[in-house]
């Protein structure tokens, strides 16, 4: 099985400079990262981003991934790391095709800087763990549908109430290709 697989792995690196001390261009606030007693943003970010992804040409008939992330950033002293692991199987190359997927994301509020994370998961920033489960059907040449369903947490540090409060969202898309 592993010789008709593929590992692709990388590292990047974000540096966000003059961040601490500004206050946010966002009306609720930070998107989860953490603000000091006057509004400011606390932290810059020094994110430190790995991936790796392994990929298998027929499991169970169909194409399968496994994939992790992690991001650090090292220049916050605490709530700075977080990570996402998951898996798809199938693909949507021909008509009848479909694929399925699942992850989880924990997120501290420091790890990245939420005006820049994935805007659909969590509604966006960061201090949120939750599940993601994906799935996509390939009708015609041009013409998909699939949905996205995320089940999150968000921290007591996002949480208008203070305490963890649930997320959840149904994303439901028709990708029309012409």
């Amino acid at each position: 099985m592993l010789e008709s697989s593929t590992l692709n792995a990388g590292a990047g690196i974000y540096y966000y400079d003059g961040v601490k001390g500004n206050t946010t261009p966002y009306a609720k606030g930070a998107l989860g990262n953490t603000l000091d007693e006057y509004g400011f943003y606390a932290n810059d970010y020094a994110i430190l981003e790995g991936f790796g992804e392994l990929k298998f040409k027929d499991l169970l008939g169909k194409p399968f991934t496994a994939a992790a992330s992690v991001a650090y950033n090292a220049a916050a002293d605490d709530n700075n790391f977080g990570y996402e692991i998951g898996f798809q199987l199938g693909d949507t190359k021909t008509i009848g095709d479909w694929k399925v997927g699942y992850a989880y994301t924990d997120i501290q509020e420091d790890a990245v800087f939420g005006a820049h994370n994935d805007s659909d998961n969590n509604n966006g920033g960061t201090a949120a763990k939750g599940h993601t489960i994906k799935a996509k059907y390939k009708m015609a040449d041009n013409l998909e549908i699939g949905g996205q369903f995320f089940f999150d947490k968000l921290y007591a540090s996002r949480s208008e109430t203070g305490t963890e409060a649930d997320y959840e969202r149904v994303q439901l898309d028709v990708i029309l290709k012409f």
